[in-house]
């Protein structure tokens, strides 16, 4: 455990100061198996104004037994793999797209190793506004991406089967990098419905209305807004591969 003080880029470094932006610090870290031990209290100080600088970052880091850092293309096979354990047939992204994905937006999609093996993945990368993915389609979605853009966007997560906390911890810690980014404005994704199929409910709209409300419990959905996410709308056309005849 460490405690660990960085000023950040936008104040003039001493002779004797490391100057550091907060996300470039917590990414380091985590490269070497570094995260902080709630990443809600690792907090800049003070907190992020208009401009979205601050003094300086503090957060006391506990070593884990993984490291997250940059997906790279040598990591393709160990990608269809954990696309393999996630999907059906169907439903899977091809080599080329994963790659693409990776040439779009090298520094936003981000791989959990266990003992040097990659147990986890997940693809991200920048849009201009939440509705941006109201014309996209899942295995083309590269094509939205454009640099530097407010938002960022989770494509997909996924952890291998014998270790799936592992995707919820990359997750948390997606989202507390995105929290320390201020050209980060926000955070959306395109999610499917665990449970709709089986449930009886007449369509998707009802089915996640009731999530909502509480009378369902859908595991996805679950997922994303046990950890603070809204549900802004459904997203028609997405996943055209979901309608075909063998359902996942």
């Amino acid at each position: 455990m460490g405690l660990c003080l960085a000023e950040v880029q936008s104040h003039s470094p001493g002779p004797n100061v490391l100057v550091a932006p907060a996300a470039a610090l917590a990414m380091a870290a985590a490269m070497v198996g570094l995260f902080p031990q709630d990443v809600k209290l690792a907090q800049p100080y003070p907190m992020r104004d208009e401009t979205g600088d601050c003094d300086v970052f503090c957060q006391v880091l506990s070593r884990r037994s993984f490291r997250v850092r940059f997906v790279v293309p040598e990591d393709l096979p160990a990608l269809e793999v954990l696309e393999e354990m996630a999907w059906k047939k169907h439903m899977r992204t091809p080599r080329e797209g994963l790659l693409k994905r990776l040439q779009a937006s090298p520094t936003t999609n981000f791989a959990l190793e266990v003992d040097g093996q990659v147990r986890a993945v997940l693809y991200t990368q920048r849009i201009r506004k939440p509705e941006d993915v109201y014309r996209q389609k899942l295995q083309q979605v590269f094509e939205g991406h454009v640099e530097g853009g407010p938002v960022l966007q989770l494509i997909a997560i996924h952890a291998h089967t014998e270790h799936r906390g592992l995707g919820t911890e990359l997750r948390s810690f997606a989202l507390h990098l995105a929290r320390l980014d201020p050209t980060i404005e926000s955070v959306c994704a395109v999610t499917l419905c665990h449970d709709y199929a089986s449930s009886g409910v007449k369509n998707m709209q009802q089915y996640v209305d009731m999530h909502v409300n509480g009378k369902v419990n859908d595991r996805i959905l679950t997922f994303h807004t046990s950890y603070g996410a809204k549900v802004l709308g459904l997203v028609p056309g997405y996943r055209p591969e979901e309608h075909r005849s063998e359902k996942r």
